[in-house]
């Protein structure tokens, strides 16, 4: 209690009520993917995360499914965080355009040219809050 009068904006106790709830309704290997989840959205890093994240993340993020061949420029305007080619090149310009974690400035490089995680997987960053999650088509 203390801590929370010290420093509210760690939300404490609402994080620790939500901890509980989930492990009480899914269980502890629930509680356990959706911290690993949360924690990959806060510091971008998803190379640790489970293919069954992955699939929890389908759920919460825009998901979109393309084709390998699909530019990144095009899935960041089919997963609607960015409205058009100007706006995606001035996110690019800016450093604000990641690729599972990793900066993309190249307007011209295509899905199968940056990481995939699990073969499949890809999540896409536009600023610091703004994700989507692509599925590649097989």
């Amino acid at each position: 209690l203390d801590k929370t009068k010290v420093q509210p904006e760690l939300r404490i106790g609402q994080k620790r009520l939500a901890e509980e709830v989930v492990r009480f309704v899914h269980g502890e290997e629930k509680l356990k993917e959706a911290l690993a989840v949360t924690e990959a959205l806060f510091n971008g890093d998803f190379s640790s995360l489970s293919e069954n994240a992955f699939l929890m993340l389908s759920k919460t993020l825009d998901t979109v499914e393309l084709s390998k061949e699909t530019l990144v420029m095009d899935a960041l305007k089919e997963t609607k965080l960015a409205s058009s080619n100007r706006e995606v090149r001035e996110f690019m310009q800016a450093n604000a355009v990641f690729v599972n974690g990793e900066v993309v400035t190249d307007t011209q490089i295509q899905l199968k040219d940056v990481k995939i995680m699990y073969e499949k997987y890809i999540i896409l960053r536009r600023g610091k809050k703004k994700y989507a999650l692509v599925i590649l088509k097989d």
